[in-house]
């Protein structure tokens, strides 16, 4: 029996220019498509036989973006066929400084940071006083700091930082938000230890957004499924890892808390790179993973083509989109939607799976 496969491809990955303000919303796509459903969702796109079709393409001119909407209007645009994630990029380099660096410290004193949103809770209060408390300048260049030291991981990256977090300190307006700004300096106990265990992917959006869709799709489908990717390098780097996420021979669990749950290991069977002009379901994605970007960008405060946003919005864009990193002023639980107690440790589960895999594959 042959498994479906899934097409994936992103949107707005700048790499190390992670807080790019000219794209600050990266999205990943992906598709469930027969070839015969491909071809009737290319011919929607293109009047050009054998012509490749990018978004960057389509959206330049009123056909082009008439086309994309008519998509969104098909069969091959609904949620049993497509799925979006979608991250702010900026918000999400807030989130990492609460995963990297304080994460560490709550756990080390007997505190589960993930248990009814606390983590979400802390990103969104950073996110959206720190700018007003301290200047957006300072902010700013706090945040390319932390980008910078997590990817440098060396000693001048890392006293800049710090020295970033002090300068924010100084010029805190409300002197109740020093005592949150001491939190992330009392990460300098810990920074050596969570540089070791980084890499140059721990600030990627890739790979979040994999595991999201997978974990989506398995439970969609309910079997197991193939995947071809879009070439991407920071899933080719973390491919051994994904892996383990789709052991064999593992027990279904369920892990996480509240609405964040999901189901592990994925039913993903490995991922393969393919082009998108061999695999077309690869160019759909292309269009919808696109379009997601251009539609988020529109809330950030983007005035250009709104009339365009607003008009993804009516084809029910919205409906495809599985989750997402993005800002609020959300603090509590009963807002967050993450009121409930209980759940599997998600860190914990994913560590103890990643050591049984590494030691079966030392032994095989």
């Amino acid at each position: 029996m042959v498994n479906p496969f899934i097409a994936f491809d992103e949107s707005g990955n700048t790499g190390q220019d992670l807080l790019n303000p000219n794209q600050p919303i990266f999205t990943l796509a992906s598709v469930y498509l027969s070839d015969a459903e491909t071809k009737e969702a290319i011919n929607i796109l293109t009047t050009q036989a054998g012509q490749e079709i990018k978004f960057s393409n389509l959206v330049r001119s009123i056909a082009g973006r008439q086309r994309v909407l008519s998509l969104f209007q098909s069969p091959y645009a609904k949620t049993d066929k497509a799925k979006t994630y979608v991250i702010h990029k900026r918000y999400m380099v807030v989130a990492k400084i609460v995963d990297l660096l304080i994460e560490p410290l709550a756990h080390r004193d007997g505190l589960n940071l993930y248990q009814q949103g606390c983590n979400i809770a802390m990103t969104n209060l950073y996110y959206t006083c720190l700018p007003t408390v301290c200047g957006e300048a300072k902010f700013t260049d706090f945040l390319r700091k932390f980008v910078e030291m997590i990817r440098k991981k060396d000693e001048r990256s890392i006293l800049a930082f710090y020295k970033s977090c002090e300068d924010m300190y100084y010029s805190a307006k409300i002197p109740e938000f020093r005592d949150d700004l001491v939190v992330i300096s009392k990460s300098i106990e810990v920074i050596d230890e969570v540089l070791q265990a980084s890499d140059a992917t721990q600030l990627d959006p890739s790979v979040t957004s994999f595991v999201q869709h997978c974990a989506a799709w398995g439970s969609c489908l309910g079997c197991n499924f193939d995947v071809i990717y879009d070439e991407s390098k920071p899933i080719r780097q973390k491919q051994t890892l994904l892996s383990f996420l789709m052991a064999n021979g593992e027990l279904e669990t369920q892990v996480g808390y509240d609405y964040r749950k999901m189901v592990l290991p994925l039913k993903a069977t490995g991922i393969k790179f393919g082009d998108s002009k061999m695999f077309k379901q690869l160019q759909v994605a292309d269009v919808i993973a696109g379009a997601s970007a251009y539609w988020a960008r529109g809330f950030t405060g983007v005035k250009a083509g709104q009339d365009f946003c607003r008009s993804l919005e009516k084809c029910g864009i919205r409906n495809l989109v599985i989750g997402c990193l993005w800002p609020s002023a959300d603090v509590t639980p009963q807002e967050l939607g993450t009121e409930g107690l209980g759940g599997i440790d998600p860190i914990e589960y994913v560590t103890k799976l990643i050591s049984r895999q590494e030691r079966k594959r030392q032994t095989s």
